[in-house]
């Protein structure tokens, strides 16, 4: 069956000048554990009403979701672990990305949050483009903070764009634009940035670019050297053998040895719209390697080639839910160096939507094989047994932990009743191998998941946050809610980590 593409954007004219918002700051309330997302130590709501209420400049063609946020990204300060940053893509738009980034900045360890719109990301924020996505954010180890997104408009350009904070989240620069392509000719998606865990001085942003006439594809890297004041020019570190391949999901991390790993899903989606690529081949999850700070990469290694998962809505089968396993995601023990990887695809399960775990012991050359990990029953194509969305994370004290979203609860409530579950494990060598059993807990849920924002069907965004504080797991992750004016939000939730 023919993969679904990215939507085609089209924008239209040029809006007038931004209605520059001034952050306001509020405390996010508590929800009661055992409540609609209550897990097993509570969870916290750190989003809700949209700080762009009353801004024109960015109205278009397409519809705006007031008050819906997807895609949560959570980064820790290391020099102070009850100090949290989180940040999402605020306002979905119908046709893809949001009216603005917002920053959600917690000192006591996540039970108060207060939110912080990020400037000059967006026309609602000062900027000058229409939209942004994509968003990420990384702690330095000087407690230096950098966040980065995609920008564009149509007509404009395709912009990835870092900035910084030196206050912890609390105000933030103007953002450096690493890249900027007219939007006819190239198309820059889906960044994330890495700040190096021991040199203050290095940040890597990395992301795909498509070059539409052409639909050719780089894996682009931008490094700042300086501590974010100046950037390089920015660089293909891959491109497929295969034609037409785009790769989507790229995040790089940073073993003990100072090695860079990033991994990626390599696919034919025509990121940036049509047209659609001629080859319909299986997706690929695959990492390059460099050994001298970014300057040079490896040949990619293969960790699983398999077809993508579809979720469906489980009562009919057949209705889409749009969280494919597009984005995967990795984790390195800080400790020993070994790697974890986590994907979503459709042929691990009756189901046709598992999560897919590796592991690799020698930074990221060879990879355990690829295996069911999450334990959700299982179930015929399109039930209840479908899983997606899977985070991987390793503690200080080495438990792996992988979060995923599943339908298990769905019997005959009304709506499609959706949770979060954790699994972990703590045997070193024998998780890896598959030798030890993991354990599953259940960390938030059950919500409604019809309720999610649309997006060729209900829409919690394509990725969330999983990490870890001393002896904590922490996860910030989207969920729906009962009220019309704010479909879902931003909540907060932590576990032990054993």
């Amino acid at each position: 069956m023919r993969k679904r593409p990215f939507p085609l954007i089209t924008i239209g004219t040029a809006w007038a000048a931004a209605l520059a918002l001034v952050p306001t700051g509020t405390a996010a309330a508590a929800v009661r554990a055992g409540g609609p997302h209550g897990g097993p130590h509570g969870t916290t709501a750190i989003s809700g009403t949209s700080p762009f209420t009353a801004c024109t400049a960015d109205h278009g063609f397409d519809e705006i979701d007031l008050s819906t946020e997807v895609e949560p990204w959570l980064a820790v300060n290391p020099r102070n672990p009850r100090h949290l940053v989180t940040i999402w893509q605020q306002d979905r738009r119908s046709y893809g990305n949001a009216r603005g980034i917002i920053a959600g900045v917690s000192r006591d360890g996540g039970r108060t949050w207060r939110q912080v719109t990020l400037p000059g990301f967006t026309q609602c924020s000062g900027g000058t483009h229409n939209r942004s996505g994509g968003p990420w954010v990384s702690f330095a180890p000087n407690g230096d903070l950098y966040a980065v997104a995609s920008s564009f408009s149509w007509p404009g350009e395709s912009a990835v764009l870092v900035a910084k904070s030196t206050d912890g989240g609390d105000t933030w620069s103007e953002p450096a634009k690493v890249i900027g392509d007219d939007i006819a000719h190239a198309w820059n998606d889906k960044p994330s940035i890495t700040a190096h865990p021991r040199d203050p001085r290095q940040v890597f942003a990395v992301w795909n670019r498509r070059v539409i006439p052409t639909d050719e594809h780089d894996t682009m890297l931008a490094r700042s050297r300086d501590g974010g004041r100046t950037w390089e020019e920015p660089v293909s570190i891959y491109r497929s053998e295969r034609g037409h391949q785009a790769t989507i999901g790229n995040q790089i991390v940073v073993l003990p040895d100072g090695s860079l790993v990033n991994v990626f899903v390599e696919n034919e989606f025509p990121i940036g719209g049509p047209p659609m690529p001629p080859a319909d081949l299986p997706e690929r999850v695959r990492v390059v390697r460099s050994s001298d700070g970014g300057r040079t990469w490896s040949p990619a290694v293969t960790i699983s080639e398999h077809e993508l998962n579809a979720p469906k809505l489980p009562d009919d089968g057949t209705s889409p839910v749009p969280q494919p396993g597009i984005i995967p995601d990795i984790a390195v023990n800080e400790r020993t160096g070994d790697l974890h990887v986590v994907w979503a695809e459709d042929g691990l399960s009756r189901s046709r939507s598992a999560i897919g775990y590796a592991a690799s012991r020698d930074g990221g050359r060879t990879w355990t094989r690829p295996r069911k990990i999450n334990q959700t029953p299982d179930s015929e194509p399109g039930g209840n047994g479908q899983a997606f969305l899977p985070q991987v994370d390793v503690a200080g004290n080495g438990t792996v932990a992988v979060t995923y979203y599943d339908f298990r609860r769905n019997t005959d409530a009304a709506g499609t009743p959706t949770d979060l579950w954790m699994v972990t494990c703590n045997a070193g060598a024998a998780c890896l191998a598959g030798k030890r059993p993991w354990r599953e807990r259940h960390l938030a849920g059950s919500f409604n998941m019809e309720r999610a924002t649309n997006w060729d069907g209900p829409y919690l965004g394509g990725y969330y946050a999983l990490t870890h504080s001393p002896g904590w797991f922490l996860s910030a992750y989207v969920a729906t809610t009962e009220r019309p004016d704010n479909k879902q939000d931003v909540f907060f939730t932590r576990t032990p980590a054993r």
